[in-house]
């Protein structure tokens, strides 16, 4: 299947898109840097998953017209590097430290700069830069925005939720009578895998932890 390869362009294009438009009408209020932060993050987001896996791979970092713009050849994997640090880097600087104040948490789990330093540091211990990592983990740390859970089952329930051990959570959500479904496919492969007369049959079993954990 080609849906990991395609599925990251697509996401690298439409943040290619979004960056034009705010360069096009030159947007530069606080507003538009924070949109600006996230479509940025988004494309190193990606990055950061294509050269761990393919190593070199096209750098598209415009907005694309006409698919035979898409026609590139790999790019060396430190020019690689080097977008997703300038982009994640952005990102830290530009995303607010979370989007509680005057919002009554609006947006639970927009991108915040804890995400962007988060995603840079596993950039950095990807390559074995070290210090760089450290220093970002310790500015997450420091932030005082994230902390351990006193319960530690309780984080795999619904209310734990967006907890404070969370630095970027995905959500996801299914209507009650399913015509909405913004669900994971991921989820369904991590429960467990049994059969249907035992009431188990939760997924297809690629995480099941033992009795000892």
């Amino acid at each position: 299947s080609t849906s990991y390869w395609d599925d990251h362009y697509k996401l690298i294009n439409g943040a290619n898109t979004a960056l034009q438009i705010a360069d096009s009408l030159n947007l530069t209020d606080a507003n538009s840097l924070r949109n600006i932060a996230e479509a940025k993050f988004f494309r190193a987001f990606a990055y950061y998953d294509l050269v761990r896996t393919f190593g070199s791979v096209p750098k598209i970092d415009f907005r694309i017209y006409e698919a035979s713009q898409g026609i590139k050849p790999k790019a060396p994997v430190a020019e690689l590097w080097a977008l997703i640090d300038a982009d994640l880097g952005f990102a830290a600087t530009n995303l607010p430290l979370n989007w509680v104040e005057n919002l009554n948490n609006k947006y639970p789990g927009r991108l915040t700069s804890g995400a962007a330093k988060a995603l840079l540091a596993k950039a950095h211990l990807f390559r074995g830069n070290w210090s760089q990592a450290a220093a970002l983990c310790s500015q997450i740390r420091s932030s005082g925005e994230y902390g351990l859970n006193s319960s530690y089952f309780g984080i795999f329930k619904d209310a734990g939720e967006n907890s404070k051990e969370s630095i970027w959570e995905i959500q996801n959500y299914v209507s009650t009578n399913g015509v909405e479904n913004k669900g994971s496919v991921f989820a369904t492969t991590q429960g467990v895998r049994a059969s249907e007369a035992s009431g188990w049959n939760l997924g297809w079993g690629w995480n099941t932890p033992t009795q000892a954990l």
